[in-house]
């Protein structure tokens, strides 16, 4: 029967035994050394093996009747057995010598054996499969059969490296109850399938594929004119169990038909789980079908027709990479179908890597039609387009694709302890509390009427994607250091209708490209407009263009209240907007702060600057009590400190007050060009203009009241009661006068534009009426005495200054002694003007002595020491995030005049930035003089060569500040905790250590207590409340700069 069962004769008891003994781990190597016979020796044997025992057992039974009278029975039955041996063993032979002579088995193969089953081989792998339960078949030969599994039947397929081809059914079928394991010991294996309708592999009961290719080399289907070529299938179907690991591949270069289905014909779930392996081809690399359970961890595949996954019922992926080619749809498809209950279309997505050909090409189609649509939930993988839509809520997308679970590295904002992928969605969950930014972020955000919200920007920018950055109709506070940017035409970074109260950021239209007040260059707008409740205070800063003083020029910075009626109609807010501003800077705009239709306008404070019209244009009711106003000075056109335009009644008031302010570098410090009854009231403030302080257009039919100020020219003409209730006194010398307008009461010594008599003060007089001015001196009362007597004068000073204070040495001072003045400004402030004038009025000639120290020879008579000062707006010059008032102000400018920093870049300091290990031995090092180290930083891997910290890290290794995070590590780029910098500070200053600090966070014996202790014993720091010191949490940049400034200057 073309089978070799060992030696001739064996009887049926012993080929038993045989086929059911333990193969072994090497089935080929077990087996009996013999050789087998020849075919010739076959044939010639099996004459001898019908005659002889034929004619032995005749002779047999006639020697046993005559001997022995045997019985009848037990002759016959001996002679019936014999002869079904002899006749069976005649048909195997029969039927093997015929599958030779057709072509089925050659005649070496028949000699030789093709199969290996234990320790036997076989002719055909069917029969070694028939005879291999349990057992390993490995095949030895290329073959060309249809092998079936049947019921019962667990066997395992060693490839051994061989093909196997179908005759013309499928090439391997595998029967429910059947179980099948492939594997390939030599790796180049080949399950193979021609015909057309049939499949390398067709699974109802159990199978496991550990190695070899399975393909269908004869496919001919196609996907662009869609026919199956007249030879199409599946490579693989399973409608029962399978498994698939690495070192599989499965091909089908058709595009009709799919590569591998699981399902479709089945009444129960088909499971299909692949851990490993190569998969390409077919109309769909992988079809999860009708009852399909589809589970993917890991392997790669790629399609070049329609999908490389398509699933119509329950299908997970946790591994794996899938690659669409040139040609294909979609990486992924799913969707249910009908009310099917195993049709449900459910792909869920928590790993891999998925890569589509072009942009072309979609990711996920998640619906057949309108009518029949899937569902895909994503918590992970890697994906090279944007599928948002599938992730789940807990999740998100990162830049480079990834999905990850939402914290605080990747969210992009977070109320509380909760995370969220978009602001707009943390926006809509906050309920009376704050939204922290996380990370930049392009979105339009809105907060809805009704509800209350802080946004912190911390540090982080968010930028608009086509509309208003943020438009409020609710109660907002914005606070932090971030940056709020719009880049769109006709839309800003702020449109408040509600109530917002800003506290802090940066508010910008960095695309600003307005050129000229008829220019918009197609993108223009206000970077603030306010229609309901603002109020602005320090910390805050409004810009547009990036500050480019070149642009900007069409759209006013910031807008309070309507435009037009249209505007009034189509966007109100309140009836009357209110914008507060109690401090910030501003700067640009066509006009900085312009006060618009229905708006009241209050100006408390602030640093304000603009380039081309109007610091402050006022249309309504408009206060300003304070703040610095400084416009260009453009010979080209006309530039104002404040334009003040009443154009129509109720609406257009065009009323104006100020009471304090400076107001400098315009043509005009104040211009009014009411049509309507105006009203401008000046009491106090400084007002220059390079033309004149204030005018008045020839249409004008405003009222301009002056009762008080300082004014570049002559006010006389709008002083109220000029000469009766109010005086003005000129100062300064020709070319260069200022004129102040006082009460006409307790004038002291000065010239005055109208006669001072009966207002002077107790020993003053009018010395000189010359050119139509009033001069008033001062006369010392004489007390008598010798003639020897010498006279003291007084040195007057202020009473009260703001920001600041004068204080001289001696009060009282005889001509030729020298007084020494000295000034000193508040925190935040420098001084500003310091005049000495003697009793004519004349200024006396200082000598800067420093620190905030100057002399003068004291004259023969009363002398008046003046001072003003000013915002210290150096700062701004470097760093548009360190307010004057901050903690860490003095800090940072001690630091950036000592070298020790110069801020991110982009004119940003980042005070609330975590601070890096590498950037605070850096600072320490830059503190120290930029000592240079004995030698590099070696053994420390991760400290880039000649990197800007490469000198401070050696320099620190080298006098005990740090060791390093490890033996070869110094981790520059890790943040650094408050513990941590306090000891390095410590370390680098030698410091001793003092009585235990007491902070419950700071451990008795930890390596930061003393450090610690020293820090709060020596006033570097007071920790961070609560009885705590904070130790944990990330020094930022800001407290960094200010420990070593405290160190440094106690």
């Amino acid at each position: 029967m073309g089978v070799e069962q060992g030696r001739i004769g064996k009887t049926e008891e012993m080929a038993d035994l045989n086929k059911n003994q333990d193969p072994g781990v090497d089935s080929l190597s077990a087996a009996r050394s013999y050789r087998p016979l020849s075919l010739r020796a076959r044939l010639i044997l099996l004459l001898f093996v019908i005659a002889i025992p034929l004619t032995g057992m005749a002779l047999g039974f006639q020697k046993m009747i005559a001997s022995y009278s045997a019985s009848y029975d037990a002759i016959l039955a001996n002679l019936k057995t014999a002869n079904e041996y002899n006749i069976k063993f005649k048909s195997d032979m029969e039927y093997s010598m015929y599958r030779v002579m057709i072509g089925l088995i050659d005649a070496e193969q028949f000699e030789n054996g093709d199969i290996v089953e234990g320790e036997t081989k076989y002719a055909t792998l069917q029969e070694a499969v028939n005879a291999a339960n349990d057992n390993t078949v490995k095949l030895l030969e290329n073959v060309t059969e249809d092998i079936n599994i049947p019921i019962g039947i667990n066997v395992t397929l060693d490839l051994n490296g061989h093909k196997i081809t179908n005759v013309s059914g499928h090439t391997i079928t595998v029967e429910k109850g059947g179980k099948l394991n492939i594997s390939d010991s030599v790796g180049t294996g080949v399950v193979d399938n021609t015909s057309h309708g049939k499949g390398a592999i067709v699974n109802s009961g159990e199978v496991t594929l550990n190695g070899g290719t399975f393909e269908r080399s004869a496919e001919n289907g196609t996907y662009s004119s869609y026919g199956n070529g007249g030879n199409s299938w599946y490579t693989i179907a399973n409608y029962g169990t399978m498994e698939i690991n690495t070192g599989v591949t499965v091909k089908n270069a058709g595009g009709y038909s799919s590569m591998i289905r699981n399902g479709g014909e089945a009444t129960a779930d088909c499971n299909l789980t692949i851990r490993g392996g190569n998969f390409t081809g077919g109309i769909n690399t992988v079809k999860n079908d009708l009852f399909g359970v589809l589970t993917i961890n890991g392997g790669n595949f790629s399609n070049n027709a329609q999908y490389v996954i398509m699933n119509w019922n329950k299908a997970e992926i946790t591994a794996g990479t899938f690659q669409t080619l040139d040609t294909a749809s979609a990486v992924l498809f799913t969707s249910a179908f009908g009310s099917k209950a195993n049709y449900v279309g459910e792909l869920t997505i928590s790993g891999g890597e998925f890569k589509h050909a072009s942009d072309t090409q979609e990711m996920i189609v998640d619906h057949y039609d309108e009518s029949n649509k899937g569902n895909a939930v994503v918590t992970g993988g890697k994906f090279d387009a944007d599928i948002s839509k599938y992730i789940h809520t807990d999740y998100v997308q990162s830049a480079d694709g990834t999905v990850e679970k939402l914290g605080e590295t990747n969210a992009v904002a977070k109320v509380g302890d909760t995370y969220y992928k978009t602001l707009a969605d943390a926006v809509a969950a906050a309920d009376n509390n704050t939204v922290t930014l996380l990370k930049d972020v392009t979105e339009d955000i809105t907060i809805p009427a009704g509800k209350t919200m802080t946004l912190d920007l911390n540090g982080k920018t968010l930028t608009n994607v086509n509309d208003h950055t943020i438009l409020n109709n609710g109660n907002l506070t914005i606070t932090g250091t971030g940056k709020v940017d719009n880049i769109s035409h006709a839309k800003g970074a702020l449109y408040n209708k509600g109530t917002v109260v800003v506290n802090g950021g940066t508010f910008d239209r960095s695309k600003e490209n307005g050129k000229t007040s008829n220019d918009s260059g197609s993108n223009s707008w206000y970077t603030i407009k306010n229609v309901g409740s603002m109020t602005i205070h320090d910390g805050a800063t409004v810009q547009t263009a990036g500050n480019n003083t070149t642009l900007g020029k069409f759209s006013s910075l910031v807008s309070n209240g309507y435009f037009n009626a249209g505007d009034y109609t189509n966007n109100r807010g309140l009836e009357q907007p209110i914008l507060t501003i109690d401090g910030g800077t501003f700067r640009g705009g066509l006009n900085t702060i312009k006060n618009d239709d229905h708006a009241k306008l209050t100006i408390n404070g602030g640093t304000f600057s603009n380039y081309y019209q109007a610091v402050v244009q006022n249309h309504n009711i408009a206060e300003i009590t304070g703040g610095t106003f400084t416009a260009a000075s453009d010979a080209n056109a006309k530039t104002y400190g404040i334009y003040n335009c009443g154009c129509g009644a109720e609406i257009d008031l065009g009323t104006l007050t100020v009471s304090g302010g400076t107001f400098t570098g315009a043509t005009y410090a104040v211009a009014d060009v009411s049509r309507e009854n105006a009203d401008v009231t000046i009491s106090g403030g400084q007002f220059a203009g390079t033309k004149a302080a204030i005018v008045k257009s020839s249409t004008s039919k405003a009222t301009i009241a002056v009762s008080g100020g300082k004014f570049s020219s002559d006010p006389s003409v709008y002083v109220v009661g000029n000469g009766n209730t109010n005086i003005v006194k000129r100062d300064g010398s020709e070319g260069a006068y200022t004129y102040t307008v006082l009460a006409k009461s307790g004038l002291t010594s000065g010239v005055y534009l109208t006669n001072p008599s009966g207002a002077l003060a107790s020993n003053y007089y009018v010395s000189s009426t010359a050119n139509g001015v009033w001069t008033v001196s001062y006369s010392a009362p004489y007390s008598g005495g010798s003639s020897s007597y010498d006279p003291t004068y007084s040195v007057s000073t202020p009473s009260k200054t703001e920001h600041g204070t004068v204080t001289v040495s001696p009060k009282n001072a005889s001509k030729g002694d020298r007084v020494t003045v000295t000034v000193k400004p508040d925190s935040g402030y420098v001084l500003e003007t310091l005049t000495v004038t003697d009793k004519n009025g004349n200024e006396l000639t200082l000598k800067d002595k420093g620190n905030g120290k100057y002399t003068f020879t004291m004259p023969a008579g009363k002398v008046e020491v003046k001072a003003t000062f000013m915002e210290d707006n150096s700062m701004l010059n470097f760093f548009y995030d360190v307010p004057n008032n901050a903690y860490f102000y003095e800090a940072v400018k001690w630091a950036v005049k000592n070298g020790i920093t110069t801020g991110v870049g982009n004119d940003l300091f980042a005070p609330e930035q975590p601070c890096t290990r590498a950037q605070i031995v850096t600072f320490l090092w830059r503190a120290a003089g930029s000592p240079e180290p004995k030698g590099a930083a070696s053994g420390m891997t991760d400290v880039v060569s000649g990197g800007y910290y490469e000198k401070a890290v050696a320099w620190a290794i080298e006098n005990g500040i740090t060791t390093g995070t490890t033996t070869s590590t110094f981790s520059p780029d890790a943040t650094c905790t408050r513990a941590q910098a306090v000891t390095f500070l410590a370390r680098a200053l030698k410091a001793k250590a003092a009585s235990a600090a007491e902070f419950s966070d700071v451990p008795t014996g930890s390596y930061f207590a003393d450090a610690v202790a020293w820090a709060a014993a020596n006033g570097v720091t007071e920790g961070i409340g609560g009885g705590l010191f904070g130790s944990d949490n990330d020094c930022t940049r800001g407290q960094i700069v200010t420990f070593l400034y405290r160190a440094y200057n106690k």
